[in-house]
């Protein structure tokens, strides 16, 4: 029971589900931040797009150059991604083309990080020095913060725009532990923000972007209960941020520090 349970836990954070658990949770944070009106069809979409979107990016090459032999496990989450991909599509097809369309260039950011941009280059986006935190982060951000608020609003109101960013930062916070992590195995030429700045630098370059996402928090919402859960998700963030390493337990930083956003909106939820 103990080994089922085990297989279940590791596919469960292999195949991208709890990452698309978290990105559903800052979906529901905006929509509870500005009051949106729930859309299960934009928010499963979202969900199976990043379980497709992510396991796109992460078994790419590996079922490039080893197709006919891959272990069962990928070819088991291979076939579970094609489902999402199926589920994507058929939420999908119940948005407006208008919400269809803001996705496009998140889409774009997603398939270049992976694949070649240039037909006859070996270098993808992900690859490029410093790109990579970038890239998630405003993909992050757009999809669970920018889309739902352009389809509610027909402006952006200066809230938004500090919602967007506080947004981007805490993203950029939350990869830090993953940087570290694999700190031994990424290329010197990625750039890092611990390859540039050293560990301990990088966690205090963390602690000051997770200051500014307390001050933007004041110019977001009026609400003092959402205020102070967002000074409780900061404690936690600060927390598992100082105790990364590159030496971390297992699945320290795939599923602890991923469900920081899960643990957000459970608190939202309950002060609600």
């Amino acid at each position: 029971m103990v080994q089922v349970f085990k297989s279940l836990f590791r596919f469960y954070i292999h195949a991208s589900i709890h990452v698309a658990l978290a990105v559903i949770s800052l979906v529901k944070i905006t929509e509870l931040y500005f009051l949106l009106t729930s859309n299960p069809y934009l928010e499963w979409f979202i969900f199976f797009s990043t379980v497709s979107g992510y396991n796109f990016v992460k078994y790419f090459q590996v079922a490039k150059w080893q197709h006919r032999g891959l272990p069962r496990s990928i070819k088991t989450i291979q076939i579970f991604s094609f489902i999402c991909f199926l589920g994507m599509c058929f939420f999908g097809y119940h948005l407006k083309i208008n919400a269809l369309l803001l996705f496009i260039p998140f889409a774009v950011l997603t398939f270049f990080y992976s694949i070649p941009f240039l037909l006859k280059s070996t270098k993808s986006l992900r690859t490029v020095s410093f790109l990579k935190v970038l890239i998630v982060s405003v993909v992050w951000s757009g999809v669970t913060s920018l889309i739902p608020l352009f389809i509610n609003f027909d402006d952006m109101l200066p809230a938004h725009i500090y919602h967007f960013t506080q947004r981007v930062l805490f993203i950029i916070v939350l990869m830090i532990p993953f940087e570290i992590r694999d700190l031994p195995y990424d290329k010197g030429s990625l750039k890092t923000l611990p390859q540039v700045f050293g560990i301990e630098q990088t966690k205090k370059i963390g602690f000051v972007l997770l200051l500014f996402c307390v001050v933007l928090e004041f110019f977001i919402t009026q609400n003092y209960l959402q205020r102070n859960v967002f000074l409780g998700v900061f404690i936690v963030t600060l927390f598992f941020l100082m105790r990364s390493s590159e030496k971390q337990k297992a699945f320290y930083s795939s599923f602890w520090v991923e469900s920081i956003p899960i643990f957000w909106y459970c608190a939202l939820l309950i002060i609600s």
